[in-house]
């Protein structure tokens, strides 16, 4: 039974995307439907004080080869992927792709899904009948795809760091990580390969927050310490 003609997987270039991104494969597969694979560079908004940099085209011509990468390696199970290299608000370039003619179904890497055909938007409820049907289909639980899932792991450590140079450390790291996808809703979150780090100033104590993400535990310890060496090389 064909459930899907198009489908049209979003992904940060991540490890941890991998499996939702091998799950849209499988669907297309199945299917016999179309795969679209959109990835959106979110460019980060400076503050005024920097001087002006062109950090669009580093980012999209970077963000376009590790896609093209991506794509050669799923071309063996799925010839005919396209690609979509976006720029924006991911959750906002998502939604757009997903309202092009013949998506029957969009995925964003953090748990939204759309179903363009009953509405063009992230829909919870559908999703939860569609993840039911799924799971009929393929005559599996939900427990049983939660135990599928890659664990993750988490470290934290604090460097102190000057009132006055909060703003400093912030745009520094910035200005380092230029070429990978950043975050910059609360702090400063640096997507990596194999995990995130997350820098963030403490809002009532002169420290900052470093807290990574890592397929292991190692790889996590690894990141976090990485951006406290660059902090405290900063703070010289």
């Amino acid at each position: 039974m064909s459930v899907f003609k198009h489908v049209l997987a979003a992904t940060d270039l991540s490890d941890a995307s991998r499996p939702a991104l091998d799950l849209a494969v499988d669907l297309a597969r199945r299917d016999g439907a179309a795969l679209t694979v959109v990835h959106a560079c979110e460019v980060p908004l400076l503050p005024e004080a920097i001087p002006p940099v062109d950090y669009v085209t580093p980012i999209t011509i970077a963000a376009g080869e590790r896609l093209d990468h991506l794509l050669d390696g799923l071309r063996g199970r799925c010839p005919d992927v396209r690609r979509a290299l976006r720029i924006g608000p991911p959750w906002e370039e998502i939604l757009a792709a997903a309202s092009e003619a013949g998506v029957g179904f969009a995925a964003s890497g953090d748990g939204g899904f759309i179903l363009p055909g009953f509405l063009p938007a992230f829909d919870a409820g559908a999703a939860l009948l569609k993840l039911l049907e799924l799971l009929a289909l393929e005559s599996t639980s939900l427990s049983a795809v939660r135990e599928s899932l890659p664990r993750t792991h988490l470290a934290h450590e604090t460097v102190v760091t000057p009132w006055e140079q909060k703003g400093l450390v912030m745009r520094t790291l910035v200005e380092l990580s230029k070429d990978r996808r950043l975050e910059l809703i609360d702090g400063v979150k640096v997507l990596h390969d194999d995990g995130w780090v997350l820098a963030l100033p403490d809002p009532e104590e002169p420290v900052t927050h470093i807290w990574s993400e890592g397929v292991d535990a190692a790889t996590a310890q690894t990141l976090v310490q990485e951006y406290v060496r660059r902090i405290r090389q900063t703070l010289r």
